[in-house]
């Protein structure tokens, strides 16, 4: 069973405490033993951060923090229906590339800069910022997949019909994003649209501060300036570390169940109505 946001309720991850144990967590530590059915498709770094993350030599194409990721440069197709304030889409921004890398299906889920090290083997390559070098990949010593898969190659075995594998379907999102909702778009007039004006503002961010304490908490729906004024992207409602179903800490400390999907609100109705104003 997937349900329409695509969280799968059958999924080995439990979801909660941290990205450890979430779908994000490429290593698939929380299979225990089992991860290393996986070990044919991918890397296994046995690191969480690493998959998306590096302290240095990070990629210089883009602008998101300690990206590690390969960024090819993709070309989109966006959303192309008419909008309420008659804005066009324009190109994702980069907090919807990061999320789109490897959402897209064009990059192997493995494909990185800076490998862990490893005695004897190669670890960082430039070249890997904007095209995936499978030579490069494939020197990883720890395990020898026999490809490494995009999102894409998941659904070779991730589908609605194969019963022992759950079904990744939702998860693919592909380079033509006129069926999804629109990225590279700004919050229009809320004097004049049916739309709720945020309530701070933030370096390159303008959100909806719920709590009044003047910060972007991660459950806290938000526009980024990524250089063409405050926009709608990604990572506007998800949040790709996971956000806690209890905003307050519980015993002292932040934790427990996070919200599906990497959503930044658990009820979808409250998250579309935070933008909107209908």
């Amino acid at each position: 069973m997937v349900l329409a946001d695509g969280w799968d309720p059958n999924s080995k991850a439990s979801n909660t405490d941290s990205i450890v144990n979430t779908r994000h967590n490429m290593t698939m530590s929380y299979l225990g033993g089992a991860s290393v059915n996986m070990d044919s498709a991918r890397n296994d770094y046995a690191e969480v951060c690493v998959y998306c993350h590096t302290p240095h030599g990070a990629n210089s194409t883009i602008g998101a923090p300690l990206w590690n990721r390969t960024n090819p440069g993709t070309s989109y197709t966006v959303y192309n229906k008419p909008l309420t304030s008659g804005q066009t889409a324009s190109a994702p921004g980069v907090n919807s590339l990061i999320c789109l890398s490897c959402h897209d299906g064009t990059v192997a889920i493995d494909s990185i800069i800076n490998m862990p090290n490893r005695p004897g083997s190669k670890s960082y390559d430039p070249t890997q910022q904007t095209a995936q070098n499978d030579a490069f990949l494939s020197s990883w010593p720890d395990n020898s997949p026999i490809m490494h898969a995009k999102l894409s190659d998941c659904l070779l075995c991730h589908t609605s019909t194969n019963p022992f594998a759950p079904d990744f379907t939702a998860f693919l999102i592909g380079t033509d994003l006129r069926d999804d909702h629109p990225v590279g778009v700004s919050l229009p007039d809320t004097t004049i649209y049916d739309f709720n004006p945020t309530t701070g503002t933030a370096g390159n961010l303008s959100f909806y501060d719920t709590n009044s304490n003047g910060r972007a908490d991660s459950n806290e729906l938000r526009f980024y300036n990524s250089g063409q004024g405050y926009e709608v992207e990604c990572a506007s409602c998800h949040n790709p570390h996971g956000t806690p179903v209890n905003s307050a800490p519980v015993n002292g400390k932040h934790g427990g169940p996070l919200i599906p999907s990497f959503l930044r609100v658990k009820d979808q109705s409250t998250l579309c109505l935070t933008c909107h104003n209908k």
